[in-house]
């Protein structure tokens, strides 16, 4: 999906070409796939903002400055935490997901402190890519989106952790990749 970022002027030339990056992409992704054994997982991991902000603007052509400064410069007393989100599947549907090793991971990650919900505050689409895992990978995609200070330096709770210029911590990182290893072993053991 292209975000309605681009200014109007820009022909539909340039969105198009931009889907199509986007599907050439996924194919040579399926072509790698396609040659993995069965019991291989796909792990599709991302980072989000580790809070909501109540008075974010529409991310549109002309907002993505107010888009930005929204979490730069929020109020920490009117910020939601976000928890780590596990996404499943489409909201009302059936989980196209590996259930048992996103069930292992969420019990994991709630014993080292860090709380999840299965698609909150997002579930997927089918222009995500993980929409894409999901259904020609049935049961053998995870896919989770973790806060970007569960990943990076800072907590957010003084101002110690940069909205748009984070600083990977490879202590928090590592942490992470044992959890999801352990949670695969925990899942799939036998």
């Amino acid at each position: 999906a292209v975000r309605n970022v681009l200014s109007p002027s820009v022909p539909d030339e340039v969105t198009r070409i931009l889907h199509e990056m986007h599907d050439n992409t996924l194919r040579a992704l399926d072509m790698v796939l396609d040659h993995l054994p069965p019991t291989v997982r796909i792990f599709d991991l991302h980072s989000m903002e580790p809070f909501s902000t109540p008075d974010q603007p529409n991310l549109a052509y002309g907002n993505l400055q107010a888009f930005l400064d929204a979490y730069e410069n929020r109020a920490l007393t009117d910020e939601t935490r976000r928890p780590v989100d596990i996404i499943t599947g489409t909201n009302g549907q059936h989980p196209i997901a590996d259930m048992r090793m996103n069930q292992a991971l969420a019990k994991l990650l709630g014993q080292i402190g860090i709380p999840t919900e299965y698609n909150n505050p997002y579930d997927t689409d089918s222009d995500y890519p993980d929409f894409h895992y999901m259904r020609n990978y049935p049961g053998r995609v995870i896919a989770v989106d973790f806060r970007k200070t569960d990943l990076c330096e800072g907590s957010g709770e003084n101002r110690s952790f940069h909205t748009t210029h984070p600083v990977v911590d490879k202590q928090k990182v590592t942490r992470i990749a044992e959890t999801l290893k352990e949670a695969l072993r925990q899942a799939h053991k036998g």
